[in-house]
């Protein structure tokens, strides 16, 4: 990413609100204050692009919250948190019985807000 990128990022979130889902009974704007940037790179491709998603403080602590997952479509751009103590799968990379990698946010190609079919899953 090249640095007159990383400056239109920076000016993007000055009047913006935070893009990711905070529930339900959560109906108030959330005031951005940084971004959440996701290298997004074609599998045939050397260009690579990227999405910036404004983010409120608290979901940018969530995202280093160890108890908290973010679910991202990125076809429809909805977003989900998940509790992955209170979660039915395991959100860790394991090899044999050692923990390898914890995620902290899973990027969906099709979700049940968007379509029928789950068209891929990434790690991050």
């Amino acid at each position: 990413m090249d640095n007159i990128t990383v400056l239109e990022i920076a000016v993007d979130i000055i009047d913006s609100d935070c893009q990711l889902n905070h529930g339900l009974k959560d109906l108030e704007k959330h005031k951005a204050i940084d971004s959440l940037v996701i290298p997004l790179k074609k599998k045939d491709s050397e260009e690579e692009d990227c999405i910036s998603i404004p983010v409120c403080e608290s979901c940018r602590d969530g995202l280093f919250d160890p108890c908290w997952i973010l679910l991202f479509c990125l076809d429809c751009l909805s977003s989900q948190w998940v509790s992955k103590e209170l979660s039915k799968l395991d959100y860790t990379k394991k090899e044999g019985s050692q923990i390898v990698a914890e995620y902290d946010m899973i990027l969906l190609r099709g979700c049940p807000k968007c379509s029928t079919k789950l068209q891929g899953i990434y790690y991050l």
